[in-house]
């Protein structure tokens, strides 16, 4: 019988792939969710063998349902073994896609117009896969425009606001409302195209399998803040659209962009609301 050993305890190995097939199956080898595959009732980190999470229990800022100040995710069971799941942002980031043409061509040498040429922005998307059963995403997307305007430290303002669209499967689209404008200007003869990077906030956080009772052959048993008993927990990151970033070095016929894509700025840093 193939075994594996954490914390000087030894596990059967084919007890928890089959924990972790009903738990969702999709993890990671290093336990974490996949790059934007935000985490769902399917999900139940007690069974994600080894523990790999970078995070200490009770890190960062918890996440309710729905924009509330209260409440949990995916409640179920019964005295020791009433258990939910909490989730927490811990990091943050401020990142960019690659630059994209934006469709616009103009030749200074047939306009006038060359000196100051306003350049109108579509609406910045992101796609994420997730599952039908997911009251976590709903809660997260219920929270995230309050909790991006509160936090500290970004320098990020949001006008308008977010959308979202359910996919017919395991997806959906997060997408700003505002679309907004730029503007470009040049003083020679030559005929230029704008391009746009679309800015971004990345996540990082966990969830964590919290009961009123410890668990048996579980990823771990660790009494947090409340008194309560967490089971296990898993990483996740996911990205947000901001805005976009226009440049306005690019020639007329060019298929890569100039210059670099640009930079976030200060890494990853604390994630706070100021509250």
């Amino acid at each position: 019988m193939e075994t594996l050993k954490q914390d000087g305890v030894t596990y059967d190995f084919e007890h928890f792939q089959e924990k972790r097939e009903e738990a969702g199956g999709i993890y990671s080898i290093d336990g974490s969710l996949p790059e934007n595959k935000i985490p769902s009732c399917s999900n139940d980190p007690s069974w994600v063998i080894p523990k790999k999470t970078g995070y200490a229990v009770d890190q960062g800022v918890r996440i309710h349902p729905n924009g509330q100040s209260k409440g949990d995710f995916c409640s179920g069971g019964k005295g020791g073994d009433h258990c939910w799941t909490e989730q927490y942002w811990v990091e943050s980031e401020i990142t960019y896609d690659d630059w994209k043409q934006t469709g616009y061509a103009i030749d200074c040498s047939k306009t006038k117009s060359c000196q100051t040429t306003t350049v109108a922005l579509t609406s910045s998307c992101k796609t994420h896969s997730t599952h039908k059963d997911n009251s976590i995403q709903v809660g997260l997307v219920g929270k995230w425009e309050q909790l991006v305007s509160e936090a500290t430290g970004l320098g990020v303002e949001l006008s308008g606001g977010y959308s979202h669209t359910w996919g017919t499967g395991d997806s959906t689209t997060i997408c700003t409302e505002s679309q907004g404008h730029a503007q470009c200007g040049w003083e020679d003869q030559d005929c230029h195209q704008p391009w746009s990077a679309q800015r971004n906030i990345k996540m990082y956080g966990y969830i964590a399998r919290v009961c009123n009772g410890k668990g048996n052959n579980v990823q771990q048993n660790t009494k947090n803040k409340n008194g309560k008993w967490v089971r296990g927990q898993m990483d996740f990151s996911f990205s947000m659209p901001i805005n976009k970033l226009v440049g306005c070095s690019g020639l007329c016929g060019q298929s890569q962009y100039p210059d670099p894509t640009p930079q976030g700025g200060n890494g990853r840093t604390p994630f706070t609301t100021g509250k």
